[in-house]
């Protein structure tokens, strides 16, 4: 490479194990870009190590980038999420001002996930892809968390308590940052003997089998078996506008 030459190309590589904390910290002095910084600055807890691939090419006055993690082992708390979240295993992808993360596992609280597949974009309009994952949904822990929620209140607001676990599939979710009500997505849900208390009623209810899909306008059951004292039968049915209220459920059992 000639140095004195401003159109001679430049290729390096590194590899280095990472201290995550570290990093962060290096990385909020060093980023100057306010929007990227304010996401660093969500991350209010970073801890583990991973092992980076770091590659610079180009020439001098534009140099590209490209950054590749793996072996991931860390813990996080984020401003805008009230759950620890723990990874391990994995890949990050850094170039062209997105990022990728490629087959992860780990825990948010109590929930679990596996194949973790996502994507950010870093220039504007923000954007956020999540698609083809599985997870263990802890209801216990997330029931109340999503009761809060604004755009849920209204539909779980005749839940009084939820509780066990859902098998959950994330087929598709798309939404840009900081507009989550413009998200669209697709996920498909199997409950394995999960527990219902809606106020309106005394007995408790279980939930079994079969499937239901959520999208961001609707929630139709699938054959899922439901029970409540010696009572049981097998429901499908159809909601449509869920997160206004569910005012009408059109159902076959």
């Amino acid at each position: 490479m000639d140095l004195l030459d401003p159109s001679a190309g430049v290729q390096a590589e590194a590899t280095a194990m990472l201290d995550l904390k570290e990093t962060t910290a290096l990385a909020r002095k060093a980023i100057a870009q306010r929007d990227i910084r304010s996401h660093l600055d969500a991350v209010e807890k970073l801890e583990g190590t991973a092992l980076a691939h770091i590659t610079l090419s180009g020439n001098p006055q534009s140099l590209r980038s490209a950054i590749d993690v793996s072996e991931l082992s860390f813990s996080v708390r984020h401003r805008d999420v009230p759950l620890p979240i723990r990874v391990s295993g994995g890949r990050i992808s850094y170039a062209d001002k997105a990022i990728v993360i490629g087959e992860a596992s780990g825990a948010i609280g109590q929930s679990s996930f596996s194949g973790l597949g996502a994507s950010m974009i870093l220039a504007q309009p923000y954007r956020f892809t999540l698609s083809q994952r599985i997870a263990l949904l802890s209801l216990d822990e997330l029931f109340p968390l999503a009761a809060s929620l604004p755009d849920l209140a209204a539909a779980l607001s005749e839940v009084q308590t939820l509780t066990e676990r859902y098998r959950f599939r994330i087929c598709r979710l798309k939404v840009p940052c900081g507009h989550c009500r413009q998200c669209i997505f697709h996920a498909s849900a199997s409950p394995q003997d999960v527990k219902i208390h809606a106020r309106r009623f005394d007995r408790e209810a279980r939930i079994n089998g079969g499937s239901v899909d959520i999208s961001e306008r609707k929630i139709e059951a699938k054959r899922v078996a439901v029970s409540a004292m010696d009572s049981a039968l097998e429901v499908s049915g159809l909601t449509e506008d869920y997160r206004s209220g569910i005012a009408a459920l059109s159902a076959t059992g």
